[in-house]
């Protein structure tokens, strides 16, 4: 595997964000903090070429959206059953993407932005799955559940990665943190 020069990268505002935001229970020095960004990036730059390309997996998975979670293709309508659909298969191209080739800096930069754009569209699903109502009318119509629940009405839809995994949890609303719909 060809060697990444630290040199050159540690002046990416992408890994001293990554470094920074490590765990301060490591006192590892930087370069050590930075073995595996540059082991992943030298991934991306030696790997052999793959079946699929960056673009061929950004345009899948805009169709998954599309067709699965409520776009332009279905009316901004989904179900359940389709959300399942679409987080089971961009799981697959989450899976597809973590062995992709990039030939240069700029796919690189490709490589990133799909690997970005898969991680919202799981949070994306998981947080049209966590809302059970139909808040805009002919926007996002959840057909399993298609009226507004006041119950939802003083309360935010957050959601956590952990462990890989998005967790959507409802908040309450802070009293001056208001909005009308």
């Amino acid at each position: 595997m060809a060697e990444v020069d630290y040199s050159t990268l540690k002046k990416g505002g992408f890994m001293i964000r990554r470094i920074q935001s490590a765990p301060e229970e490591n006192d590892s020095d930087p370069e050590t903090l930075a073995r595996p960004i540059l082991d992943e990036y030298s991934g991306f730059l030696t790997r052999k070429r793959t079946l699929y390309s960056i673009e061929e997996l950004e345009e899948a998975m805009q169709k998954i959206m599309d067709e699965y979670a409520g776009g332009i293709s279905r009316d901004y309508q989904y179900n359940g059953r389709q959300l399942d659909i679409a987080r089971e298969k961009i799981s697959e191209l989450t899976e597809l993407e973590e062995g992709i080739y990039a030939a240069d800096n700029r796919q690189l930069l490709s490589a990133y932005e799909l690997k970005e754009r898969l991680l919202v569209c799981q949070a994306v699903i998981a947080h049209l799955r966590g809302r059970k109502e139909t808040r805009w009318r002919s926007f996002n119509e959840n057909q399993d559940f298609p009226d507004r629940n006041p119950a939802y009405d003083n309360k935010f839809l957050n959601s956590r990665l952990k462990n890989g995994e998005i967790r959507v949890f409802w908040r309450e609303k802070e009293p001056g943190n208001e909005y009308s719909d």
